[in-house]
């Protein structure tokens, strides 16, 4: 999945119903949504997306999280999206609801290491 398509820090829970409703994708899950009381919108910054062919786990990084040597992160050493996991997405519906499931697990582990996750106000310095 090309995150590049994504904007430069966490989603709104409305950027995400609209991504779900746009056709894109099978379905969206966010794997974590924080109500900030300084900001009018939900940020969404943890999402598993679902296409016909693959289930993809992202999170946002914030710069300060960001490791400017990881190879494997999209967001290298200035924060952003991130693929955390990248799997094919079965045919079989039961099969592709356990992935989700198991995919959004491992997204969940990853965001417990980021700096959002003990205190979400940081994700209003990405806005």
């Amino acid at each position: 999945m090309d995150l590049a398509s994504l904007p430069s820090r966490p989603l709104s829970l409305e950027e995400c119903r609209d991504l779900e409703d746009s056709g894109r994708f099978r379905t969206l899950v966010p794997a974590g949504v924080f109500d900030l009381a300084e900001s009018d919108r939900r940020l969404v910054p943890a999402v598993v997306f679902v296409t016909e062919a693959t289930v993809v786990a992202a999170g946002y990084v914030l710069a300060a999280d960001a490791d400017p040597d990881a190879a494997d992160t999209d967001a290298g050493g200035s924060g952003g999206w991130t693929v955390v996991t990248e799997r094919e997405a079965p045919a079989e519906k039961a099969a592709l609801e356990e992935l989700v499931r198991e995919v959004g697990a491992e997204l969940r582990d990853w965001a417990e290491g980021q700096s959002w996750a003990d205190d979400p106000s940081a994700l209003l310095d990405a806005l």
